[in-house]
């Protein structure tokens, strides 16, 4: 059987930068924030799944861009 993981979406508008990347079984997705800004998470998502059987899930959260600006 196919294994799929969700598809991850960035926002329009968003700091978050992500790499294009698929969403089948052991697909890696890589992120990264413009400068300035520091990533807040894993910098990349692996497709996963027990068992190797579906549903597939991502190994880890969709990560978020801070800025390192003192306030």
């Amino acid at each position: 059987s196919v294994i799929n993981c969700s598809k991850l979406v960035v926002s329009p508008g968003d700091l978050l930068r992500m790499s294009s990347c698929g969403y089948n079984f052991g697909a890696q997705c890589n992120f990264s924030c413009p400068t300035g800004y520091r990533l807040n998470g894993s910098s990349s998502l692996k497709c996963v799944a027990q068992s190797d059987s579906p549903p597939g899930v991502w190994d880890n959260r969709l990560p978020t861009c801070h800025g390192t600006f003192c306030r």
